[in-house]
């Protein structure tokens, strides 16, 4: 039996969560990991940080959704973090969602046409959703 799916707030009373530098924040529940992103995504340290963890995230899990409701600004340096980081993950065969998208954030995919290359979803639970069952999962 598979646990019911929980809003991000519930997975971190539950599970805990690690601050990382630049207000990333991030959890692994149920073979995945959510990682919530505030602030700015922007040349420097900011896209740099972002590459770090998602990488990191790569080595542990197949399963990433990206949470940037609170992006507040995004430049051309953090899009090619979001593009470079799909493709990271698609070379390992993972797989990588975005969810709840701040307006700054999906205007800029959006004028960029980037947004064409990622599934977005309104949510974080719409995004874990949308992952296959868990090979693990299915076999019992």
């Amino acid at each position: 039996m598979t646990r019911p799916l929980l809003e991000l707030a519930d997975i971190v009373r539950a599970q805990g969560d690690r601050f990382l530098q630049h207000n990333f924040r991030w959890v692994h529940w149920a073979h995945r990991n959510i990682a919530r992103c505030r602030g700015r995504i922007v040349f420097g340290e900011e896209a740099d940080e972002l590459r770090r963890v998602v990488l990191s995230l790569l080595n542990e899990t197949q399963r990433i959704v990206l949470n940037l409701a609170w992006i507040v600004h995004i430049d051309s340096s953090g899009l090619g973090t979001l593009v470079a980081s799909f493709i990271s993950a698609r070379h390992r065969g993972a797989e990588i969602r975005f969810a709840a998208l701040s307006p700054r954030v999906r205007r800029a995919l959006t004028s960029t046409n980037v947004d064409q290359l990622f599934e977005v979803y309104d949510s974080t639970e719409e995004a874990i959703k949308s992952f296959r069952p868990h090979p693990e999962a299915a076999t019992g």
